[in-house]
């Protein structure tokens, strides 16, 4: 059916958006407690296991909780090389050379999974 003119093709609107587990929190966090943010009730209660006499590995747990938020947890980087830290070598074979040296004849009608003919035949370009 063609729309009117000067009529909405979506008379009901846009859906509303669901809410995410991230805003839901928010919005509890963001609530009272005694008067009090319950986000910095919350942090408090965490500072206070970092004290207890409770299980060392729980207490070192919420002191690594606590340094994660505040000051973003450390960047790990890793660098891939070669021996003696020289660049990676990369060779790039012919597929069909291969074939045809496992199984004579057989070479010519081989296709890699997901190549195209057009791409050419393995040889390194450029």
């Amino acid at each position: 059916m063609p729309f009117q003119p000067g009529q909405s093709g979506n008379p009901k609107g846009r859906p509303r958006k669901q809410k995410t587990l991230s805003d839901v929190l928010t919005k509890y966090l963001r609530e009272k407690v005694d008067e009090r943010p319950r986000n910095v009730v919350l942090a408090e209660r965490l500072w206070q296991l970092t004290e207890a006499e409770i299980d060392p590995d729980t207490r070192l747990a919420a002191i690594k909780y606590i340094y994660d938020r505040a000051d973003g947890k450390p960047v790990e980087s890793q660098q891939v090389s070669g021996p003696g830290g020289a660049p990676i070598d990369l060779q790039v074979f012919n597929h069909r050379a291969v074939l045809a040296s496992l199984a004579p004849g057989s070479a010519d009608d081989y296709q890699a999974p997901g190549s195209d003919e057009s791409a050419g035949d393995g040889e390194a370009m450029g």
